[in-house]
């Protein structure tokens, strides 16, 4: 086996894989970046967090959905998996984080009859929304 023609041939294809970056247009570069604008809207969506050690109140406006208000005023909303059947009847419910010490879009509840409601969303709201 040739090592040095191997080498070389990894040199080429890394010099016109560099040469077809570069041919970019500079319309390419500003569509690329109004993408990356709402790509990074809805991670942040998706990547909310909350430490448990911060939940301050919650409320359920329906089956639906829970508002989670945190220490300093912002506030969190979660939907879930499915209807969450009791969840606007009860006062009280437990927060499930999965082994980590904070509430994110992998994370659930359960409720004083022992029905586990699952997120399928999690993310900041507005104050008062």
């Amino acid at each position: 086996m040739n090592t040095w023609r191997i080498a070389a041939n990894a040199a080429l294809a890394a010099m016109a894989l560099g040469a077809c970056a570069a041919g970019a247009s500079a319309a390419d570069v500003a569509g690329g970046a109004q993408e990356e604008s709402t790509t990074t809207e809805q991670m942040s969506h998706r990547d909310a967090r909350l430490e448990t050690y911060r939940i301050e109140d919650w409320s359920a406006p329906g089956d639906d959905a829970l508002i989670v208000k945190a220490l300093g005023g912002s506030q969190y909303r979660a939907t879930f998996m499915g209807h969450c059947s009791g969840l606007r009847f009860t006062d009280t419910i437990g927060f499930v984080t999965r082994g980590t010490n904070s509430l994110d879009q992998f994370s659930g509840i359960v409720l004083p009859d022992g029905t586990r409601c699952i997120f399928k969303t999690f993310g900041r709201s507005p104050p008062g929304a």
